[in-house]
């Protein structure tokens, strides 16, 4: 059991002392507070795969790295289409980067490769 000590008599009181009197308390005396709560957390925005697909997408299409990096970057911005609803204009915009840069690989291959069978055509012909 908790007591609480409490004193009686004062300036006004017909005696000179003060008496000091233990009054017990028990626990319903006490005030009652409600629990403290936590929020539940904010639930949080995911872009993880459109961030990389655009990211890959503007590397390849201004660096020119290598057709790997397109296509593993025009599959991040498919995934990130499917996957976080939050991240749809990033990852738009990482799946058109990644296609211009994936085509520009294509037409290059493929110029290199009519090029070098013209050169190659001629110079058989020419023997």
């Amino acid at each position: 059991m908790i007591s609480r000590r409490g004193i009686v008599g004062g300036m006004n009181d017909d005696t000179s002392s003060a008496t000091v009197i233990d009054e017990p308390t028990t626990a319903s005396a006490r005030p009652v507070t409600a629990p403290a709560t936590v929020p539940p957390p904010a639930p949080t925005t995911a872009r993880g795969y459109g961030i990389a697909s655009l990211a890959l997408g503007v590397t390849s299409l201004l660096a020119g790295w290598t057709f790997l990096a397109a296509i593993v970057g025009l599959v991040l911005g498919i995934l990130s289409r499917r996957r976080e609803p939050d991240a749809t204009g990033v990852a738009v915009a990482g799946i058109v980067l990644n296609a211009v840069a994936l085509a520009g690989w294509v037409l290059a291959g493929l110029g290199i490769a009519v090029v070098g069978g013209l050169a190659l055509g001629a110079r058989i012909l020419h023997w």
